[in-house]
């Protein structure tokens, strides 16, 4: 029975960690910090990721490259993020 109470308690914590993301990322987007829904271009993942949110670069990434891993787009942020170093 302990064994239900702890996945029952993981699974409420995964869907509260959902929700908190998702209210952080609509409040980013009310500010002006994030793209709007199915809008985010490659310009706003290099701006995110150089700005120190590479999270959400990631996320606008992802929502660029819907078949793509997260794996996959962190290197593409990773990738972002070294080459604007390697200019400056």
């Amino acid at each position: 029975m302990t064994l239900v109470y702890v996945f029952a308690i993981s699974v409420i914590g995964v869907i509260i960690g959902i929700l908190l993301a998702q209210v952080r990322v609509n409040r980013l987007r009310r500010r002006g910090l994030y793209p709007a829904k199915d809008k985010a271009t490659m310009e706003d993942v290099r701006r995110l990721a150089l700005s120190g949110r590479k999270s959400l670069a990631v996320g606008a990434y992802s929502e660029i490259y819907p078949r793509s891993s997260l794996q996959e787009a962190g290197r593409a942020v990773d990738q972002i993020i070294a080459s604007a170093g390697q200019r400056g």
